[in-house]
C-alpha cells in the first residue's frame, strides 16, 4: 500500500470518528436542552400553581373576612332592634303606657322591705312614693338613702351582708335575658343564617 493510500485511509477513519464525536455532542446537547426545558416548564408549572393557591387562600380570606363583617353587621342591627324593644318596654312603663308604673314601684318597694335590711335607694322622681310606701309598711330595718341614685326606676336595697337590685334596669335586663331566644326566634325566624346567603343571592 502507498503511502497516498496510508494517508487516505488514516484520514478516513479520523473523519469517521469526528463525524462520530460531533453526532454525540449534538445528541448530548439536544438532550441537554430538553432537560432544561423540561425543568424549565416544571418550575413554570409550580409557580403557577403555587401562585393560584395563594390567589385562592387570599380569596378565601378575604370571603371569610366578608362573612365574618356580614354576620357582625346583621348581629348588630338584631341587638339594636332588640334594645329597641326594651328600651320602649322601660319608657312605656316609667309613662305608666299598658303599665302602672306606681303599682309597680310600690310592689318593689314592698320587696325590698321583705327582703331584708339596709339602705334603700331611688331616683329623684320616685322619692316621694318610695317614702310613702316605706312609711306604710311601718318598718324600721330598711331606711332612704339621702341621696338620689342615678337609676331609671325601681329601688336598690344595699344591706350589710347583700345588695337586692329592684331596678328596672335590673328588671328589664333578667327579662331581656329570660325571653331573648323566643324573641329572636319570633322576630328574624324568617331571616335566613349565613350560611344560607349564598343560594338567596344566587351564588
Amino acid at each position: 500500500m502507498s503511502l497516498q493510500d496510508v494517508e487516505k485511509k488514516v484520514l478516513a477513519a479520523a473523519e469517521a470518528e469526528a463525524r462520530q464525536i460531533l453526532a454525540q455532542a449534538e445528541a448530548e446537547a439536544q438532550a441537554e436542552r430538553k432537560r432544561r426545558g423540561d425543568a424549565l416548564r416544571e418550575e413554570q408549572q409550580r409557580a403557577t400553581q403555587a401562585a393560584k393557591a395563594e390567589a385562592d387562600a387570599a380569596l378565601e380570606r378575604e370571603l371569610s373576612t366578608r362573612r365574618a363583617e356580614h354576620v357582625m353587621t346583621i348581629l348588630q342591627a338584631k341587638n339594636a332592634i332588640l334594645d329597641a324593644i326594651f328600651e320602649g318596654t322601660r319608657d312605656c312603663m316609667l309613662r305608666s303606657q299598658g303599665a302602672d308604673y306606681g303599682s309597680w314601684l310600690a310592689r318593689q318597694v314592698r320587696r325590698a322591705v321583705a327582703g331584708g335590711s339596709g339602705v334603700l335607694h331611688c331616683n329623684e322622681r320616685d322619692r316621694v312614693t318610695v317614702e310613702a310606701v316605706l312609711r306604710e309598711t311601718g318598718t324600721d330595718r330598711v331606711v332612704m338613702a339621702p341621696e338620689n341614685a342615678p337609676i331609671q326606676g325601681g329601688v336598690l336595697l344595699v344591706g350589710p351582708s347583700f345588695d337586692l337590685d329592684l331596678t328596672l334596669e335590673a328588671i328589664l335586663a333578667d327579662l331581656r335575658e329570660e325571653h331573648l331566644v323566643a324573641f329572636a326566634g319570633r322576630l328574624f325566624g324568617d331571616v335566613p343564617a349565613m350560611g344560607d346567603l349564598g343560594s338567596v343571592l344566587g351564588d
